[in-house]
């Protein structure tokens, strides 16, 4: 299982006229980018305890404290989806959902997080954004890393 299997997922629901497919496109689409976004950060040497409850704010403080400003902004679109998916999940009122163009949208920011997360493990500047995430990590969050 990988994370792109999220996206296959969140790809056939998003076409559905039954919102309840569309919510769950909503929040597969979420969990495909974080765990984009959490592989390449764990790439960098942090590790994540499996009962790290607060694994996802983690992986965005990460991603914030890069320095690139396409790890930034991946960032901040993971939370933004995040918010979206918790809606998905837990506001059963909100209409947001109720269209297939509003998934399909989110997927699109998703896929969009996970690429940059790949464009940006393949740039010149990759051990110095591996620095500066190791270092938050260890010293701010006091997550355990790999140097």
């Amino acid at each position: 299982m990988n994370g792109d299997q999220f996206f296959d997922l969140a790809a056939r629901l998003s076409t559905s006229a039954n919102e309840v497919d569309l919510r769950t496109s909503v929040s597969r689409s979420y969990y495909g980018a974080f765990h984009a976004a959490r592989e390449f950060v764990e790439a960098c040497g942090v590790r994540f305890a499996r009962s790290d409850g607060g694994v996802h704010t983690h992986v965005k403080r990460c991603l914030d404290q890069s320095q690139s400003d396409d790890l930034v902004f991946a960032a901040d679109q993971l939370n933004s989806l995040r918010s979206d998916r918790n809606d998905a999940d837990y506001d059963l009122k909100s209409t947001k959902f109720q269209r297939p163009m509003n998934a399909a949208v989110r997927l699109t920011v998703a896929r969009a997080i996970a690429a940059a997360m790949q464009k940006s493990s393949g740039e010149l500047t990759f051990s110095k954004i591996r620095d500066e995430i190791l270092s938050y990590a260890r010293d701010v969050l006091r997550l355990t890393v790999i140097d």
